[in-house]
């Protein structure tokens, strides 16, 4: 078994425990799941954040950014999350053994901040493997940053525990009511405006349909991709536009295990998204959870949604791009609800998540790639000697 560290250096230290608690950027839940799901499997696994005093929790020891020296330098791989240029206190193959991979687990797309360091060279070929969420996302890092093909892993997201045999042996359509209940799950800048638009559309067609918004940046707050998008005030009057409307509830972010109960009854996830994902863990634990998904052939989506989404192409007009997702989803809904066979459709795609969808499946993929890098990673340093 490895021994095994994951750095993450944002303003704010969480634990494992986090994402069960209160609501969590998706990057750091990953983090979160992943670590515990490894920890299980009986590999030695630690979360550096910032955390004021060290403590284990759920199988996982969790330390601060202030780390001794002596203790990074036992570990067998290090996994740097989020920021590609240099986020450790002082070099990064200082800190650790060197015999020791340092891998950069990416779920930021190619043309954001976070990722931008990679196009210098020195950068680049500092880490000696990348750990990405999708083949979409790796076409983009090798196309825009030459990053060669046999140093990427692709690492999939999954769903949260939360998610995980929502429905047992039961039978899935009965516990979603009609006129459907909709919901979206990310963040504001994603399409929210977009479905503002469009709802009042869809509840013309459907009436008595419901909309719920589980949405803002309470889990993003210290972790925005740019400065214009820390807190929820930058969009309070879409908030304000969205309230408004008729058959509109505006929730915000709430825990996995709630967000669980919410989706089990939730018809379709309404995601008319215009930022290209590298993953989406919202549409996956929406398909999860037995709902019809809707949103755009955008990103990683396709890959995402394997099959089982109702994708429409992005427009570049807001307004013409909610008239199309409201037409599609008007369609989307009532063929669902109509088709002799839907039981058996969201029962397929419901065990296809569970089967190949959560960390417990993700922790046994990261555990062999880790021995190639690592193994990978020995026989360079003794071709070097």
């Amino acid at each position: 078994m490895l021994k095994i560290g994951f750095f993450d250096v944002i303003p704010h230290g969480y634990t494992p425990e986090t994402p069960y608690v209160r609501p969590l950027g998706g990057t750091q839940s990953a983090v979160c799941y992943l670590t515990e799901a490894l920890a299980r499997m009986g590999h030695q696994v630690w979360l550096f954040s910032n955390i004021p005093e060290p403590r284990e929790v759920r199988g996982v020891f969790c330390h601060g950014l202030a780390f001794p020296l002596a203790l990074t330098r036992q570990l067998d791989v290090a996994i740097v999350s989020g920021n590609a240029d240099n986020p450790l206190p002082g070099d990064k193959r200082h800190a650790f053994a060197p015999y020791a991979p340092v891998i950069l687990w990416q779920q930021h797309a190619a043309d954001q901040p976070y990722s931008a360091p990679l196009a210098n060279p020195a950068v680049r070929d500092a880490w000696d493997a990348f750990a990405l969420i999708s083949d979409w996302q790796a076409q983009t890092f090798i196309q825009a940053f030459g990053i060669p093909a046999a140093k990427i892993g692709i690492l999939r997201n999954a769903i949260a525990p939360a998610f995980e045999n929502l429905f047992g042996s039961d039978p899935i359509l009965p516990q979603k009511p009609w006129p459907p209940v909709l919901a979206y799950t990310s963040t504001p800048f994603r399409g929210l405006d977009r479905l503002v638009e469009a709802f009042p559309r869809v509840r013309a067609a459907i009436p008595g349909t419901r909309l719920r918004l589980f949405s803002g940046m309470k889990g993003y707050d210290l972790t925005a991709v740019s400065s214009q998008q820390t807190g929820d005030a930058p969009f309070a009057a879409l908030f304000a536009k969205a309230a408004a409307l008729e058959g509109v509830e505006l929730i915000g972010p709430v825990a996995q295990q709630v967000l669980a109960v919410a989706l089990k009854e939730t018809f379709a996830l309404a995601y008319p998204n215009i930022f290209p994902e590298t993953s989406c863990i919202a549409v996956m634990e929406a398909l999860a959870a037995g709902c019809q998904v809707v949103t755009s052939a955008l990103g990683a989506l396709p890959e995402t949604t394997a099959g089982f989404g109702w994708l429409i192409r992005p427009l570049a007009d807001p307004q013409a791009h909610a008239t199309a997702y409201a037409n599609a989803l008007i369609v989307a809904l009532n063929t669902l609800h109509q088709l002799p066979p839907a039981e058996r459709l969201l029962q397929a795609q419901v065990q296809h998540m569970q089967a190949t969808a959560t960390w417990r499946v993700r922790a046994a993929e990261w555990s062999r790639w880790l021995e190639t890098v690592l193994a990978d990673r020995r026989r360079r340093i003794a071709e070097e000697s």
